[in-house]
Parts: C-alpha cells; sequence; structure tokens
C-alpha cells in the first residue's frame, strides 16, 4: 500500500511561484532604482508588523509545546506562513506600482461601453438606495475579514490540503496578476470617468499612480491598486474553493460572494473586464493544480 500526498506537490508549487515572486520583487525595485526613480509606497503600517511579530512568538512558543500540543502548533504554523506569504505579495505590490507603462483603462471602458454597460449610470441608479448600497458596500468590504477568518479555518482543519491550495492558487494569481498589472497598469473607473457618485477612497487610486508617475510621494495609502483583474473576485474566488466540499457554507458563501462580485462593479470599483479577466485567471489556476487537488490517494 503506497500513500500519495498531493500537497507535497502543492508545496513545491508555492515555494517555486514564491522564489518567483522574490526574483521579480527584486528586480522591479533593481530598474525602478536604476532608471525611473519612482518613490515605492509602504504599506506595512504598524499594525501590520506587530501582528506578524506576534505570530512569529507564538510559533516559536508552540515550537517547543508541539510534542504536547501537536494540532496548535501545526495551525499556528500554518497561519504565520500564510502570513508570511501574504507580506511577499505585499511587497511585490509595492514593487509592481513603479510600472513605467502608461495605463490601459481606455480599453476596458470601451469593453464596458461595447457591451452596454454605463457606470454613471449605474452609480446614479444606485443613488437613492441606501438599503442596496449599504448591502453592496458590506459585501465589498468583506475581503478583509475573508482574508483572515478562511485562512484560519484552512490551517485550523486537519486536512490541510485545503491550506496547501489555498497558499498555491495565492502565489500563482499574484505573481501572473500582479505581473499583468507592471506591464498593463490600470487605474480604475473613477480616472477616466464623469461621476459625482464616486467615493473618495476610489479617487485615491488613480491620485496615488499619479503621485508616484510625477516623483511625489503619496499621502495616503487609501484606495486600490489593481483594477484588471479583480483582486476582489481571485482572492474571495480562492476563499471560496477552499469550503468547496463544506454542503452548508458553500452555496452560502458563493451567494455572498456573487453580490461582491456585482458590487465591485456596480459600486465604480470596477471595470466589467475586470471580473471577467480574474474569473479567467482563476479558471487557468484550478486548471493547473486540479491533478494535485485531489484527497489523498491510496493504489
Amino acid at each position: 500500500m503506497q500513500r500519495h500526498q498531493p500537497s507535497h506537490v502543492l508545496n513545491r508549487y508555492t515555494l517555486r511561484f514564491c522564489v518567483l515572486l522574490s526574483l521579480a520583487t527584486l528586480s522591479l525595485f533593481f530598474i525602478n532604482n536604476i532608471y525611473y526613480h519612482y518613490h515605492p509606497l509602504n504599506y506595512f503600517n504598524t499594525s501590520y508588523v506587530l501582528a506578524g511579530i506576534a505570530l512569529l512568538l507564538m510559533t516559536a512558543g508552540s515550537y517547543v509545546l508541539r510534542l504536547e500540543y501537536p494540532v496548535t502548533y501545526h495551525a499556528i504554523k500554518c497561519f504565520t506562513l500564510y502570513y508570511l506569504l501574504l507580506s511577499l505579495i505585499l511587497t511585490f505590490s509595492c514593487a509592481v506600482e513603479l510600472t513605467p507603462f502608461p495605463p490601459i483603462d481606455s480599453h476596458l471602458l470601451y469593453f464596458d461601453q461595447a457591451i452596454g454597460y454605463s457606470t454613471p449610470g449605474v452609480l446614479a441608479w444606485l443613488a437613492d438606495k441606501a438599503w442596496l448600497k449599504r448591502t453592496l458596500w458590506f459585501a465589498y468590504d468583506s475581503i478583509y475579514w475573508q482574508l483572515i477568518i478562511w485562512p484560519l479555518v484552512a490551517a485550523i482543519r486537519p486536512n490541510k490540503k485545503y491550506f496547501y491550495e489555498m497558499c498555491a492558487m495565492l502565489s500563482i494569481t499574484a505573481l501572473i496578476g500582479l505581473g499583468f498589472y507592471y506591464f498593463f497598469p490600470t487605474t480604475a473607473p473613477a480616472s477616466i470617468i464623469q461621476s459625482p457618485y464616486f467615493v473618495f477612497a476610489e479617487h485615491e487610486t488613480w491620485i496615488k499612480f499619479l503621485d508616484i508617475h510625477h516623483y511625489i510621494k503619496p499621502i495616503g495609502l487609501g484606495g486600490g491598486l489593481v483594477a484588471f483583474p479583480s483582486f476582489h473576485i481571485i482572492w474571495n474566488g480562492i476563499m471560496l474553493w477552499t469550503v468547496r466540499e463544506d454542503k452548508w457554507l458553500f452555496p452560502s458563501l458563493a451567494l455572498f460572494d456573487t453580490v461582491m462580485a456585482c458590487a465591485c462593479v456596480m459600486l465604480g470599483w470596477h471595470y466589467v473586464a475586470d471580473v471577467l479577466g480574474a474569473l479567467l485567471l482563476l479558471g487557468l489556476c484550478l486548471i493547473t493544480l486540479a491533478p494535485h487537488s485531489s484527497s489523498v490517494a491510496s493504489s
């Protein structure tokens, strides 16, 4: 009887793409330092750094007691690894913001117009529908707690397959999606569409881009970064995939994330093409990992 662990293959995927992310990050910072001299942003605030220190201390403490509390040790270790992966992705995000290429938003807007979607029209329609706007904003902002809750659940579960899948998908989509942004940057709908219904945070996305490319160090870190592909869709899709075998939770979360996808476009954060691009990237990622995402097999 021979047992095969797909998690080993998934870990190799994650490790390889993390190495590529690291090399790409160093390369982009080096290119900027030599040729462009833009001011990079720093998304690592005090709270984030303190959380990392706390996780590392907890990991060290649980390692000492790993024989007595193995489940606790492995859960803390997994969540700490997730934190380190997010930190790498965040650093790569800072690097790709130093892109020397012009935004492609006009092409994305053209696609929206070609299919008959009007961001100003939808924003105006939403203006007097407070309950619907609150629902959409709640769904849109759920990305922050979803990026904490579901990885924590995956880290705690005895079957670490879901956690390894999540890390592999996060690393692959980050390299491809953020790498695409570097060569084809976007500044989101508020940068080229006139509407009084955009909130200030949506304007901050293109303001940051202009500040960086006019050699001004941005003061605020609000707003988003990548419009195409939408990482709201990508990350929520990955979190949804980690609970796909839960017959009660999966359909409920799928419905909620569908509302979130609608919120991305209806609130003016994204173009329709951003959502389609995110779904395409998610699909390619799942196809790539599918042979290694099955349950532990025996032969």
